[in-house]
């Protein structure tokens, strides 16, 4: 699921690439909607009440951006905005990964966390991630300041429902968010680095859920 879920956010992925041209972009929607019915497949049968909850928050996000982008007949908005953003996407993959393997490095970390401070220490650390994005598209030629503004977007509203839910007060940065990220335990050898940081969203809230079972044993 893992490996799915790193297909449908392109953005700071190896070897995946945004659509430039309408040729382009049928086979990337053909796909990311194949991988979508995969990882709701999975979903439904191996995952527990909460990672199913949390599961179907981030999906229905994701499919809903899917729909505007990936519509049949005439190019959407959306699409088009797409095309004219791949370029700075694909030619800042290497800024872009450095973003990405950061904040599933720290999400990683969550996990050694106190379970009350998980959901905070999320949240807190995704805002980086969209503050990562923009200082390194700074360092690309293809990348301008309208490019980079659908980019975030894009992430934002790809995670956004998910962060509604769970972050509340931590729904923005600030300096109580920025210690969080400060405090947010390193992550050990042992575990395991997720291609995507969507699955460890879903873990922590998996782990809520395990938490809560045990409480009320």
């Amino acid at each position: 699921m893992d490996k799915a879920m790193s297909k449908l956010i392109v953005i700071g992925q190896k070897s995946l690439k945004f659509p430039t041209t309408a040729r382009q972009l049928r086979p990337y929607c053909n796909h990311a909607l194949k991988t979508l019915d995969q990882i709701t497949a999975y979903s439904e049968q191996c995952m527990s009440k909460f990672g199913r909850d949390a599961a179907k928050v981030l999906l229905h996000s994701v499919t809903t951006e899917l729909r505007g982008v990936c519509k049949t007949g005439r190019l959407t908005k959306r699409a088009k905005d797409l095309m004219k953003a791949a370029p700075c996407a694909n030619a800042g993959l290497k800024n872009f990964q450095k973003c990405n393997t950061k904040l599933i490095e720290k999400f990683t970390g969550v996990m050694n966390a106190p379970v009350k401070q998980r959901i905070p220490m999320s949240c807190c650390n995704f805002h980086q991630l969209i503050r990562c994005l923009a200082d390194e598209a700074d360092d690309v030629k293809q990348c301008s300041r309208k490019t980079v503004d659908f980019i975030v977007k894009y992430v934002n509203k790809l995670i956004e429902p998910i962060l509604m839910i769970m972050c509340s007060d931590y729904s923005e940065p600030s300096d109580r968010c920025d210690a969080l990220v400060e405090r947010t335990p390193n992550a050990t050898a042992s575990q395991r680095r997720y291609k995507s940081f969507l699955m460890p969203i879903i873990n922590v809230a998996m782990s809520l859920g395990d938490e809560s079972s045990e409480l009320a044993k």
